[in-house]
């Protein structure tokens, strides 16, 4: 049974890189994807009977989707309408400003977001935003890119129009398929401070390695996997490609 689910959506790129996590979690068992993992994560953290807002919704959820015996409802909320076409777990979705949720105080169990960070140009409004929206013991999980990578930093390296064509040539994306990106809240230290600044209490933070993004081919694999190698006997974060997180609201 494949670890990793196949979308029918995904570009010929996209499963490519599913079938190199495949392999990584052959060679290191105890490696999670980062979606998996948060997936577990919510598993163990989250509870039952939740009402849950998934922000940034999107066109769907793995994490909720593999946990919906835990889930009574979903309300998804994202800044596009036509980001959440074909979205069927979310029973109300909401058009919103991420920074500014249209819900009353303690409303929710939980919330995710997913690789949604990345592009609030706020995210200390944000994660206020989440703190005043859950109710008292609710969760925030999240996972969302880190900024160190060597994949981000060869993107600021080579610039915009150069970075259209390689999401293109390895991932099968157009850059009219993302929303643009400011990592404003990417780092482990990053995450601390905003969590601490709304009154969240971390209760796990995970920074999670892919050699996959890498991966073009076999060769490609392996130099990914030597980079790793290195960075973690340097104490480097070149390698950690995803921040996972879970964070409470204590009051």
């Amino acid at each position: 049974m494949p670890y990793l689910k196949i979308d029918e959506g995904m570009t010929p790129q996209e499963r490519r890189q599913q079938a190199y996590r495949e392999k990584y979690k052959r060679l290191d068992p105890a490696w999670d994807d980062s979606i998996i993992s948060l997936a577990k994560l919510f598993r163990e953290r989250a509870g039952s009977g939740l009402t849950v807002l998934d922000a940034g919704c999107g066109r769907g959820n793995y994490v909720l989707e593999s946990n919906q015996a835990l889930v009574k409802k979903i309300v998804g909320v994202d800044a596009s309408k036509e980001a959440t076409t074909g979205n069927a777990l979310a029973e109300e979705i909401v058009v919103a400003d991420l920074e500014k949720l249209p819900f009353p105080d303690s409303s929710f169990d939980a919330v995710t977001s997913l690789w949604v960070l990345e592009h609030l140009r706020r995210p200390d409004r944000f994660f206020a935003e989440a703190e005043r929206v859950l109710k008292p013991g609710g969760k925030l999980f999240l996972v969302t890119p880190h900024s160190n990578s060597y994949v981000l930093l060869i993107k600021k390296l080579v610039g915009r129009r150069l970075t259209r064509f390689v999401l293109e040539w390895l991932f099968g994306r157009s850059e009219a398929d993302t929303f643009r990106a400011y990592y404003a809240a990417n780092t482990a230290k990053d995450l601390r401070r905003l969590a601490k600044e709304a009154g969240l209490k971390e209760l796990a933070l995970i920074e999670n390695p892919d050699p996959s993004y890498l991966a073009i081919n076999g060769p490609f694999f392996r130099l990914a996997l030597l980079v790793q190698r290195v960075a973690r006997r340097l104490g480097s974060k070149i390698a950690v490609m995803h921040l996972i997180g879970v964070f409470e609201k204590t009051r």
